[in-house]
């Protein structure tokens, strides 16, 4: 008996069998996934090139034809196409269809790579990818406001319209084709680059050493080797000039960029500081703190010199005065003190400063940054020897040290002060006097071995 004469004989079986395949076709039909294209997977790799501002006759003749002549040799190699547009080459290699897609970016990524310090050193690095046609635009919008400008569109597109179609479910990628981009835009004056002899290189190549992200090896955090990356990004350029008035910009950006690194390590599970030196750790926290610590300083002086203040004091931490100007150290990052004094100095044309250090501490930092220029006066006293275990040997002419044994009493401290401090500072008569005020040279400190109390400190 064969299935056809069962089903005449069983016709019930037979209907059933048929509806529930059926539904299960059109079940089927139903979830599967529409592409508006295959998934294909040609052996076709692409290469980008850019030098931003390289004109097409630069970029064939030192990029385009540098790379194709070490992409040529490449096996299985059918066509080569280059496309040359200002400050950016386009090549498309396709390789035979029985190629090996991952085989031919590999090879094409070595040859690249082989041929990197043969090209333009301000060329950014090449970008090589296989050619997808998966993932391409769906839907196209266009965009009109009377009312906003192309900026403001432009902003408004960025903020809000492409996180609210992110936030859909199966948005993968939105695109702004279009519009205008934010960009700083700098006028240089050629008489005044010609009278400095520089030129727009030099101004462009300090600018990148400004905004720039480094590697920066790798350095021990909480007993752990971990990378460093060095990022010199700020947020204006004012925030980083008034600090470089006392501190080497390369210490600024290894400061914020392992502050940076710290909070990536935190993330993923790492230690939650490090070690600067023996005594000085940092956090994710510290590059802010620093930051503000410093700021307040500037901000005091500004306050002061406007008249809006006959004083300030500036309760901040971390503190400054050991911080070098090219090394922290003593709990120290950046030195508020010495970077106060010389904003008052540069930013609003004082001709002399004094910066006033008691602390059982020597202001080695202070001392480093301030001293040989003889706009400024520091007159210090600290217990010797003691943590820096500085200050003695041939300070410069501006620099008056008072080192004092421990177990130094106030009223010695008194004398002293009268004795040496008050005729040089009388003598040298400061426009702005700068107090880096430490209490640790207090008898009840349990670190420093010095007898002063709270009556010495308002002499003082």
């Amino acid at each position: 008996m064969n299935v056809s004469a069962w089903s005449i004989r069983n016709p019930v079986p037979s209907v059933v069998l048929f509806v529930l395949l059926t539904f299960a076709g059109l079940l089927s039909f139903n979830h599967m996934k529409v592409q508006n294209f295959p998934d294909l997977d040609l052996p076709t790799i692409v290469i980008t090139a850019a030098l931003p501002g390289a004109a097409p006759v630069q970029m064939e003749t030192e990029v385009a034809r540098k790379i194709e002549n070490a992409v040529v040799s490449v096996s299985g190699l059918k066509n080569l196409y280059t496309k040359i547009q200002d400050g950016t080459v386009l090549i498309s290699c396709e390789f035979r269809i029985e190629k090996p897609v991952q085989e031919a970016l590999d090879e094409v990524r070595s040859a690249v790579n082989g041929v990197r310090s043969d090209l333009p050193p301000d060329l950014l690095d090449p970008v090589v990818r296989k050619l997808e046609f998966t993932g391409g635009p769906v839907l196209a919008f266009t965009i009109e406001a009377k009312d906003l400008d192309a900026e403001g569109l432009s902003w408004f597109v960025d903020q809000t319209v492409t996180r609210r179609l992110l936030a859909v479910k199966g948005v993968g990628a939105v695109t702004r084709v279009g519009g205008v981009n934010r960009q700083v835009e700098i006028a240089l004056d050629p008489l005044r680059l010609q009278a400095l002899h520089l030129t727009v290189a030099d101004v462009s190549r300090q600018l990148r050493q400004v905004q720039g992200e480094t590697s920066g090896g790798r350095t021990d955090l909480g007993g752990f080797e971990q990378s460093m990356r060095t990022l010199a990004n700020v947020g204006s350029a004012a925030e980083l000039a008034d600090i470089e008035l006392a501190h080497d910009r390369m210490y600024i950006a290894s400061l914020r960029g392992l502050s940076d690194q710290l909070v990536e390590d935190i993330a993923a599970g790492g230690p939650t500081y490090g070690h600067l030196d023996s005594d000085t750790n940092i956090n994710s926290y510290t590059w802010k703190a620093a930051l503000a610590s410093a700021g307040a300083a500037v901000a005091a002086t500004d306050a002061v010199i406007a008249g809006e203040l006959a004083n300030a004091f500036c309760a901040i931490r971390p503190p400054g005065h050991h911080a070098s100007r090219s090394k922290a150290g003593g709990f120290c990052f950046f030195n508020n003190i010495a970077i106060a004094a010389k904003y008052a100095l540069e930013r609003h044309g004082l001709k002399r400063v004094a910066v006033v250090d008691f602390d059982v501490h020597h202001g080695n930092g202070t001392e480093d940054i301030l001293s040989g220029d003889d706009r400024v006066l520091m007159v210090s006293f600290f217990q010797h020897p003691f943590y820096p275990h500085s200050g003695t040997e041939h300070p410069a002419s501006n620099m008056l040290n008072i080192p004092v044994p421990a177990y130094t009493k106030g009223m010695e401290v008194r004398e002293l002060i009268e004795m040496h401090w008050v005729p040089r500072l009388e003598e040298f008569k400061p426009e702005m006097i700068f107090i880096s005020a430490g209490f640790d040279a207090h008898r009840e400190d349990d670190m420093g071995q010095m007898g002063l109390t709270e009556q010495d400190y308002a002499w003082i």
